[in-house]
């Protein structure tokens, strides 16, 4: 019997005028004319997640990027499926790294202000329904930590595409 996988967005950051552009830059640096980015951005965003897998000991299975058509309010997500599992080691990660900022990225989604009506509450983003939405926020708010590019630069330096 196949275990259920839920399907999760990976916030990263994105690539339009971040640390990830300018590290995939230098990552293609001397390849020539690159015809094909939006799969190099996919390599990218693959080894990203395996970067988190190796992380926090789980095994995310990277499956696309999702890029906007405007960048004026959204940005590039990766796409990736999770077993329940690996969303409970996800879980037992944030607690013992960041619970504050779970909470805060909680509070912000859930969190009525002006320009903005969340679509959950408090209480319906721990649903079980939800549970995608929520390991999304959870992981959000362990990629924003402080330090947590400089881990990732770390990672990227040993990477070839």
């Amino acid at each position: 019997m196949d275990e259920t996988l839920l399907e999760i967005n990976v916030r990263f950051g994105g690539f339009y005028n971040t640390i990830h552009d300018m590290l995939l830059e230098t990552l293609v640096e001397g390849m020539g004319e690159i015809d094909d980015w939006k799969s190099l951005q996919g390599l990218y965003v693959k080894e990203y997640v395996a970067f988190l897998n190796k992380l926090m000991n789980t095994n995310m299975k990277y499956i696309e990027v999702l890029s906007p058509k405007e960048y004026n309010s959204e940005t590039d997500v990766g796409v990736a499926k999770i077993s329940e599992q690996d969303a409970q080691t996800i879980i037992r990660y944030a607690k013992e790294c960041c619970q504050d900022e779970v909470d805060q990225a909680i509070s912000f989604a859930t969190i009525r202000r002006e320009g903005f009506i969340p679509f959950f509450n408090k209480k319906t983003i721990l649903l079980d329904e939800n549970r995608d939405h929520l390991i999304t926020l959870i992981l959000e708010a362990i990629i924003n930590q402080d330090n947590f590019n400089d881990e990732v630069i770390s990672h990227f330096e040993g990477v070839c595409f």
